[in-house]
């Protein structure tokens, strides 16, 4: 999978301090001072048939599943973070390196914010994390798109001024977007079991960004939409742009889709690994004293097993830091399960492994 480093907003480095509100979220298609951060490229309209429907987004992300880390990790705190700290959109005026941009570190805190003990932490809640957290940077690229269709109707520049008076404004300049841009995601995000969690999760955001339940109801949001159009086509004292609505092309049979948007995962940092892209499919035999053994152990350890260490196996061990490679012995690794646990594989060849035994750490390297 293409690996890339772009270039990202100062404050993104920076935002576990305190961030005056009036510096514009998510405008990463801006010129600030930028570090540079890896990326992973997870869709390229180029090189795959993307999702046509807003409900099949999830399939974008079905490669991703959480790897596993020997220290504890603290997480990134979401709740009162604007959203567009933990993702951003950056225009296609901009070239290339345009499309929506995901923290793996705040999708994965995400996850666990919207947990519950009814509905733990899983492959469910880090599915309805990534999705939310997409569908509200698709909506500036719709707002973006529709931005373009006046342009050409009117033959003048609406984006890139627009998007010079948001920067100028002062606190709750970015009101009606975000709002709208977090009703979207709240409305067809597939969140069941996780959405009260997640109404809390966008209730706790900024000003602007927590008033979305004002656009969850036609026709509301609606005369949101063309109030944010208006504001594109004639400025922030400019009237509503009437009859605009279906610019902005949020149906699952229109011109715009999921499919023409570019999506990358942003990686922060590289201890602990949090998440691994599954690039290829290998072939994993347990042994039967390895099942014996895992059938007697706790249930904790049994999960960890299924839900975080087997799907990790059909990546390539050698490249993925959390496999441990023992010396002297041929082609066997070793890999935290939980806790004190670890598991002892055996690399027969390609990509086919056989587990040989799991255990205590002081008894399973023996």
């Amino acid at each position: 999978m293409p690996k890339h480093i772009i270039q990202l907003p100062e404050w993104i480095a920076s935002s576990f301090g305190d961030i005056d509100e009036t510096m514009p979220p998510g405008l990463s298609e801006l010129d600030w001072k930028l570090p540079q951060l890896p990326t992973t490229r997870l869709h390229d309209p180029a090189e795959h048939v993307g999702p046509r429907r807003l409900r099949e987004v999830e399939d974008i992300f079905e490669p991703l599943d959480i790897g596993t880390d020997d220290q504890p990790w603290p997480g990134l705190p979401v709740r009162g973070e604007a959203l567009d700290r933990l993702a951003w959109y950056k225009s296609f005026r901009h070239g290339s390196s345009w499309g929506i941009y995901i923290r793996e570190a705040a999708a994965l805190s995400l996850s666990r914010f919207i947990a519950s003990s009814r509905r733990p932490a899983g492959p469910d809640s880090r599915r309805v994390a990534w999705t939310a957290l997409y569908f509200h940077e698709y909506g500036h690229f719709l707002f973006d798109v529709a931005a373009r269709t006046m342009e050409d109707i009117v033959q003048a520049d609406l984006y890139e001024p627009h998007r010079r008076e948001v920067t100028g404004r002062p606190p709750g300049w970015h009101a009606e977007e975000e709002a709208l841009c977090n009703a979207l995601s709240y409305l067809v995000t597939p969140a069941t079991g996780y959405r009260q969690n997640l109404r809390t999760f966008m209730r706790a955001q900024p000003s602007g960004y927590r008033d979305f339940p004002n656009y969850l109801h036609d026709p509301d949001f609606d005369n949101g939409i063309e109030v944010v159009l208006g504001q594109i086509l004639r400025g922030f004292a400019g009237a509503p742009a009437s009859g605009t609505r279906a610019l902005f092309d949020d149906t699952d049979d229109g011109r715009v889709s999921p499919a023409m948007v570019p999506v990358y995962v942003v990686h922060e940092s590289d201890d602990p690994p949090l998440f691994h892209l599954i690039t290829a499919l290998g072939a994993v035999e347990q042994s039967k004293a390895f099942n014996k053994e895992l059938r007697a152990l706790p249930r904790d350890v049994r999960n960890a097993w299924e839900e975080r260490v087997l799907p990790a196996l059909h990546t390539d061990v050698r490249t993925a830091g959390h496999f441990k490679k023992l010396h002297g012995r041929d082609n066997e690794y070793s890999v935290r399960i939980h806790g004190t646990y670890r598991a002892i594989l055996q690399r027969e060849g390609g990509d086919r492994w056989t587990v040989l035994s799991i255990d205590h750490r002081r008894e399973a390297y023996r």
